[in-house]
């Protein structure tokens, strides 16, 4: 099962295999701004710029409960072991749910404007936030209290809002992306900077730690994606798009990089060498959104131009 949701105000859950529509899910007052299964695939949630979270039954469709909190919902993501969902808000907020009953477990209040991404820890101990404030804070989920938090006011942070963040498998290292064209490197127990990664012209929009080596990817609007040894700390590879990067991936085993981009492709990288192995071409817009399976054998897109392509990876 695929879920992709967008601006016509719905979600929908279809079949991969076929394409077919197995389920036209509750509608948004607004866009659907993020979608996501939980970890055992049994619940799906839709989050909308209407404030509204609906959660469903995968299998059958049914609406399960439908969550409200936030003024307006940026991002949300479900516990790596347990049914927890995180929403992210415009309004500064953070929300952590307890599913199926859709208890309000925790409010996570410390930015001071909408929070651009949000993540649960791989090992599902710790919560980080990135923020338009240009604020990054790591969370103790139990208590809703800030363990440490980095700010603009460090001149070695970050400057401007941040757009993204990503955790190493290991729960040790956060890499955050900024609007000021540069991504940081730093370590999860003491939010301290271990490096500032500084070889792009414009916004970094996407970031990603390999799950088969020491490396790390940022992707830029400005077309490219570095690739950073993250033991050495240097630059290692630059892949080139025509346009803006939206997103990127790597492979859950190989050493391999999946992106979409502004010019309406998709493409396969080959890390070690920077090389483009495959291009996937079929939409006739900006491709906004990527996803990759689990095992890591096809790859899903959702585009401008309405229509979300499979592609065999």
């Amino acid at each position: 099962m695929v879920m992709s949701g967008g601006g016509d105000d719905r979600a929908y859950i279809w079949d991969r295999s076929n394409g077919e529509t197995l389920h036209k899910l509750e509608a948004h007052g607004d866009s659907v701004i993020a979608v996501g299964f939980s970890a055992d695939g049994k619940l799906a949630a839709s989050g909308g710029m209407d404030g509204k979270i609906q959660v469903f039954n995968a299998s059958t469709g049914a609406l399960v409960i439908c969550l409200e909190g936030p003024d307006e919902v940026t991002w949300l993501q479900w516990h790596p072991k347990g049914p927890v969902l995180l929403v992210g808000a415009a309004d500064s907020s953070i929300w952590m749910f307890q599913l199926p009953s859709g208890q309000v477990m925790n409010v996570f209040s410390g930015h001071s404007a909408a929070v651009t991404c949000g993540a649960f820890t791989p090992d599902g101990k710790h919560i980080v936030t990135g923020s338009e404030d240009a604020t990054l804070i790591l969370w103790d989920p139990k208590s809703a209290r800030a363990l440490w938090r980095l700010t603009g006011a460090d001149a070695r942070f970050h400057q401007s809002a941040i757009t993204n963040l990503a955790i190493s498998d290991d729960s040790t290292l956060i890499l955050s992306g900024s609007v000021d064209a540069t991504a940081k490197l730093i370590t999860l127990a003491a939010g301290e900077i271990i490096s500032s990664f500084e070889n792009h012209t414009d916004s970094v929009e996407t970031i990603g730690f390999a799950h088969s080596m020491a490396l790390a990817a940022t992707g830029s609007v400005d077309g490219n994606i570095n690739i950073w040894d993250t033991t050495t700390l240097r630059l290692r590879q630059t892949c080139k798009h025509e346009d803006s990067v939206i997103k990127l991936i790597w492979h859950p085993t190989a050493p391999f990089i999946y992106s979409c981009s502004v010019d309406q492709t998709v493409c396969m990288w080959d890390a070690r060498t920077g090389a483009c192995v495959r291009k996937w071409q079929g939409h006739q817009d900006s491709v906004l959104a990527l996803a990759l399976s689990p095992d890591g054998s096809f790859v899903v897109t959702g585009s401008d131009d309405g229509n979300s392509l499979v592609f065999q990876a």
